[in-house]
């Protein structure tokens, strides 16, 4: 069956190149003030998190890329949490255990923000063995985390966290 019509094209107007670039910049921001909708709306579900978990023992997992970005959002948690202490250790990969390490840190039942998780699972094969340890431990150590009777949270970027989730599967967020 073929079908024919007396306007064999369709004329549609073509987008200036203005109309264009304004088009990408409003797709742009409205991803971008998406984004930021849900960061602070999981900044505000980690503040009640640390709220409702005061003294006692959580695991707390925050995927975070940027340095940068989690400075500031960590600032963000202290100036909502100013009735608190919070306390950070920053990882350098040169720690022989993860778990050992938090236990020495003083301040529970205060929670207790671990920063360059990623130092301990580094990427390249030359360090494989210090990842493979770092894995191992998390994984059969894990309920020894509890002794910390504190909340923990770990900021990772999301290569890390992956990797956790598929070598270190039973490590996961619980609250005890």
């Amino acid at each position: 069956m073929s079908r024919t019509t007396d306007n064999a094209f369709e004329t549609k107007s073509v987008l200036s190149r203005d109309s264009v670039v304004e088009s990408i910049v409003r797709l742009n921001e409205d991803e971008e003030s998406a984004v930021v909708g849900d960061r602070e709306h999981q900044l505000r579900r980690l503040i009640q998190t640390l709220r409702n978990r005061k003294d006692r023992f959580a695991l707390i997992f925050v995927v975070c890329n940027e340095a940068p970005l989690r400075r500031k959002l960590t600032q963000e948690v202290k100036e909502n949490l100013s009735d608190q202490d919070l306390f950070e250790l920053h990882l350098t990969g040169k720690e022989n255990s993860l778990l050992d390490n938090l236990l020495r840190i003083s301040g529970a039942p205060h929670p207790l923000f671990v920063f360059g998780l990623e130092n301990l699972l580094p990427s390249s094969d030359e360090d494989k063995l210090r990842r493979e340890e770092t894995l191992q431990e998390l994984q059969l150590r894990r309920e020894q985390f509890r002794k910390l009777s504190r909340p923990l949270v770990l900021w990772m970027p999301e290569y890390a966290y992956t990797l956790i989730g598929q070598q270190a599967v039973d490590f996961r967020p619980t609250s005890g």
